[in-house]
């Protein structure tokens, strides 16, 4: 199954029409796993290209079916000896992983859509079910030792999750980790995400105890990804980790708070304008940064995240949680005023009036009826 960095990336979803690769693309894929298996690796990268073209042309982005022939890219480099190009077709390591055939997992597939669809349609417990139907399957066509499987797991653990059930999310973390250990990849970022995503677990279930065992060694395995990477995101998002352990152990917020806001600074020095996943994560901060009472360090952290080389969408984003956050009623308005103004001009129209009666909101607040019965018209 797709493995998901973030789960909330599903949550935002539209409803997913079921697609499969064109039989050219499945030409040129499979040519390239032929060249693969012969030790050609070139050539196979070469036939991986016009197959991955042909995919992101012909699938929607969020199509579990897209990303295969990527992902052999990624692993010939890798197998060339070229790992700075492998890491720019790659999520952080995950090029040392093996891919799977993408020929082999039709019928696992056609559940992992299914399970998508449920997710646009808010039906987790759906979602489950198609998940755990799609393990099975995978289990067949590609073993349980595969980037399919493990996917699999990881998307388990965080619908339960999501849920609430902590424990079955963290049985999917543990049998993850447990196969990525037998396939000797301990050390890789697929075993970061996994145990972040126990760390939350632990914390959920209030065994703040074991989360903080937990968290020196989460730090051990983002310094090491992070360092071969040259970034700092992994390490930023352990922060915000460990933010979020200090505000739900309810001693000490502004450790918590402190931890968060470094955290957010460290994260957004790894956006880019193509992740959609840093900036939710930079959102879930502002969340958790409002539940420890840190407005003033919210305004600020917004006000420096404007500099950084936003999508059109985003910067509205911003601008809107900047008229919510904003410490002067003035600039507020103003900026509710360009984050609708932006809105608009995306066709996001739901966010366009989510803006403009927050402004009016505002306006009667301070006595100026006049300005607020304009903007609700």
């Amino acid at each position: 199954m797709k493995r998901f960095i973030l789960i909330i990336i599903l949550f935002t979803m539209q409803a997913v029409v079921m697609y499969g690769q064109s039989a050219e693309s499945d030409k040129f894929f499979g040519k390239g796993i032929d060249a693969f298996q012969q030790g050609n690796y070139s050539e196979a990268i070469r036939f991986f290209e016009k197959a991955n073209k042909l995919d992101e042309k012909e699938l929607p982005k969020e199509s579990c079916r897209n990303g295969y022939a990527r992902a052999w890219m990624a692993h010939c480099y890798y197998k060339l000896g070229n790992e700075k190009k492998a890491r720019e077709l790659s999520y952080y390591d995950e090029f040392r992983i093996p891919p799977v055939d993408r020929r082999q997992t039709s019928e696992s597939s056609k559940e992992d859509e299914l399970a998508l669809q449920c997710m646009s349609r808010n039906d987790y417990e759906g979602a489950i079910a198609h998940a755990m139907k799609c393990m099975e399957i995978e289990e067949r066509e590609v073993g349980t030792h595969s980037m399919s499987y493990i996917g699999s797991c990881l998307a388990l653990a965080d619908l339960h999750g999501y849920l609430r059930n902590w424990n079955d999310a963290v049985k999917y973390c543990s049998k993850g980790q447990t196969i990525l250990a037998e396939m000797g990849f301990e050390n890789s970022s697929l075993n970061h995400t996994f145990f972040h995503r126990l760390i939350r677990c632990h914390i959920g279930m209030e065994a703040f105890g074991v989360a903080d065992n937990e968290m020196p060694q989460l730090y051990a395995l983002a310094k090491e990804q992070d360092e071969a990477e040259g970034s700092i995101y992994l390490q930023g998002s352990a922060k915000v980790l460990e933010g979020l352990l200090e505000l739900y152990r309810k001693v000490d917020y502004n450790k918590a708070g402190d931890l968060l806001k470094e955290g957010y600074r460290m994260m957004s020095a790894s956006y880019k304008p193509e992740d959609e996943s840093v900036f939710q994560s930079l959102e879930e901060v502002v969340t958790y940064l409002d539940m420890a009472g840190r407005y003033a360090d919210i305004e600020k952290l917004l006000k420096e995240t404007l500099s950084l080389p936003l999508t059109q969408e985003h910067r509205a984003s911003v601008l809107l949680q900047l008229g919510i956050y904003g410490s002067n009623i003035d600039e507020a308005a103003r900026n509710l005023d360009e984050g609708a103004e932006l809105f608009k001009k995306l066709g996001n129209t739901d966010k366009y009036y989510k803006a403009r009666c927050l402004n009016a909101d505002m306006m009667n607040s301070q006595g100026d009826m006049k300005e607020a019965i304009d903007i609700y018209q």
